[in-house]
């Protein structure tokens, strides 16, 4: 999956992307003086308002076999959102899907067990890509990369996958428990990158880590004019949580 060549980079994949949110003025609290981990981690309120999460150390790196069982069907009110920094894109991608954080790279920390966006044992980037690769991760914000390791990730994740499409609009039968991962060729923002898309607490959300917030959309044919107003998508890869409840 997204390993479909863009237009002018070759071995480049496929991302998602989502519709306007309504955020107004952040807000951050932070909850550590000396943490600095902490600053990216954001949840998009319905209301507008953003809120950051504390984090705290953990050491359990190892992912249980039904790791999928850990997650709560029911979302917080809060969407879950992390701007893209220099390495976090690949976790980004799932994490904002998932509500969660499900996959970290190791040198971050947990957020706090109080968090309803804390997951116990996170997949650990770089040891499941050596592991399934048999190299080490270089860049997790390479569209390349995560075009080797996606797919794995989604199916340990416990994700079934439906089909690749290259057209926006045969979206048209999208399925609120599908959820879209792209690569954008173009966009007024950036070039060249990943982003992710679902429906999350009855609205459908596009997950463009290169933006403050999250896109909202109420339905699903404003995400589809969304995508063809403002991008230019490769590929869409689409695919959907086995035994899903969509709340």
């Amino acid at each position: 999956m997204l390993n479909k060549q863009s237009r002018n980079t070759p071995g480049i994949p496929v991302a998602i992307n989502e519709k306007q949110s309504v955020a107004k003025q952040p807000i951050t609290i932070s909850t550590s003086k000396n943490d600095k981990s902490n600053d990216n981690i954001r949840a998009s309120k319905e209301t507008g308002k953003i809120v950051s999460s504390s984090l705290s150390s953990n050491n359990n790196d190892t992912l249980p076999q039904n790791t999928i069982q850990n997650i709560s069907p029911k979302q917080p009110k809060e969407i879950f959102f992390q701007k893209n920094n220099e390495n976090n894109c690949l976790c980004n991608l799932i994490n904002h899907i998932e509500q969660k954080v499900v996959v970290k790279k190791r040198e971050d920390k947990l957020l706090e067990k109080d968090s309803p966006y804390y997951y116990e044992n996170p997949i650990i980037l770089e040891d499941f890509y050596e592991e399934k690769k048999g190299i080490e991760l270089v860049d997790s914000c390479n569209p390349t990369d995560i075009s080797l390791i996606l797919n794995d990730l989604l199916e340990k994740l416990n994700y079934s996958r439906i089909e690749d499409i290259n057209e926006i609009d045969k979206l048209e039968k999208l399925k609120d428990n599908h959820v879209l991962f792209m690569y954008i060729y173009h966009s007024e923002i950036g070039d060249n990158y990943n982003i992710s898309a679902g429906k999350i607490n009855q609205k459908w959300y596009l997950f463009d880590g290169k933006k403050k917030d999250p896109e909202k959309f109420d339905k699903k044919d404003e995400l589809i004019k969304y995508l063809k107003d403002n991008y230019e998508i490769d590929t869409i890869d689409v695919w959907e949580k086995k035994n899903q409840v969509v709340v």
